[in-house]
């Protein structure tokens, strides 16, 4: 299969930033293909709110859209520069039906290749690690990348 990587500017609205960038792996043999519509960042999905932010109910639901990523498109991180050398993962995400098939792995491999190498990054701030499998992968980029400093804790 042929696997090429793409970035852009996120469609998702973050509190943390508001330049925040996607760097995804992409498939053009899976642009036919269609999302599972309960994969959420993948397939267009509608959130009902029924309840305010003061928890009473609303006379009228709130309909809230969230983006759906570009069709064709395998597994996706969104990050934002803190400072010049300083990254931070917004949200990383793998397509249900390519998880567990290195199609993680593979994303952040060319994350550090394309983002964190040629911008000479001192420290990559994972976040919230919220998945074992997630977290093995941010271990193996310890190793492999031993003059990054590597930020995060679990979640899981």
């Amino acid at each position: 299969m042929n696997i090429q990587t793409y970035e852009e500017r996120s469609p998702l609205i973050y509190d943390r930033s508001g330049d925040v960038h996607r760097f995804a792996l992409f498939a053009p043999e899976l642009i036919d293909m269609p999302f599972d519509p309960r994969d959420t960042y993948f397939a267009q999905t509608e959130r009902i709110h029924r309840y305010g932010k003061n928890k009473r109910l609303l006379k009228v639901p709130r309909i809230e859209i969230i983006p759906g990523a570009r069709p064709g498109t395998l597994a996706w991180i969104d990050w934002h520069f803190v400072t010049p050398d300083y990254i931070y993962i917004d949200f990383m995400k793998v397509r249900t039906d390519w998880r567990r098939t290195g199609a993680g792995r593979q994303l952040i491999e060319a994350f550090y290749a394309y983002v964190v190498r040629p911008n000479n990054i001192e420290t990559v701030h994972w976040g919230k690690v919220v998945s074992p499998y997630a977290w093995k992968i941010y271990q193996h980029m310890q190793r492999l990348y031993p003059d990054v400093h590597h930020a995060g804790h679990v979640d899981f």
